[in-house]
Parts: C-alpha cells; sequence; structure tokens
C-alpha cells in the first residue's frame, strides 16, 4: 500500500530524483520476512546458509526524509502487514502472477 501510493505520488513530481519509499528507520531483517512467509504459507522455509561475504549488509533501512520533503509521504502500513499483504495478494492473484512471469 505504501510503496504503490508513494510510487504514484512520485508520478506527479517534475524532473528526476531518487526517492526511498520503505517503513522508516527499523531494519527488517530477511530472517523476519522468512518467518513471516512461513507463517503465511503454513510451512517451513528450507534454508541453506552460506558464510557471510564482506560485501553484505549487515541491516539496512530507508531515509524516507526526501520523500516526506518532495511527496508529503509517511508510511502508513507497518512493514510486517505491507509484507503479509503482499503475499496474500499473490496467492489470491496466482492466475495474475502467472500471466505476469511472477
Amino acid at each position: 500500500d505504501d510503496i504503490a501510493r508513494g510510487t504514484v505520488s512520485a508520478l506527479g513530481v517534475e524532473g528526476y530524483e531518487i526517492i526511498n519509499l520503505g517503513g522508516g528507520n527499523e531494519p527488517f531483517s530477511i530472517n523476519a520476512m522468512i518467518a513471516l512467509f512461513e507463517e503465511e504459507l503454513g510451512r517451513k522455509a528450507v534454508i541453506d546458509h552460506q558464510p557471510f561475504h564482506g560485501a553484505d549488509m549487515k541491516d539496512t533501512s530507508a531515509d524516507v526524509t526526501k520523500a516526506r520533503e518532495l511527496l508529503g509521504w509517511e508510511a502508513q502500513v507497518a512493514p510486517e502487514e505491507g509484507f503479509r499483504r503482499t503475499v496474500r495478494w499473490h496467492l489470491e492473484n496466482v492466475d495474475v502472477v502467472g500471466e505476469m512471469g511472477l
């Protein structure tokens, strides 16, 4: 919801800017995403842990200051809820997802 709303808002801005859209300053880990996948799909993920690579980022968060200033945009949906909604949408729209090659 937030990302779609921000993307549509950015279409109305003239010029070219790189704008982050995200849940704010709280990192959302891959392990947390996997746990939500498992919860929504009702099954455990098979995870193949690999050694940490020096170029890998331990954590990250989106600085949404520019989105706030240029678009008046603020995240309204918690990352966990947005992730759940996305998974549910994909499950409910398997035909559309298949046609799109996703």
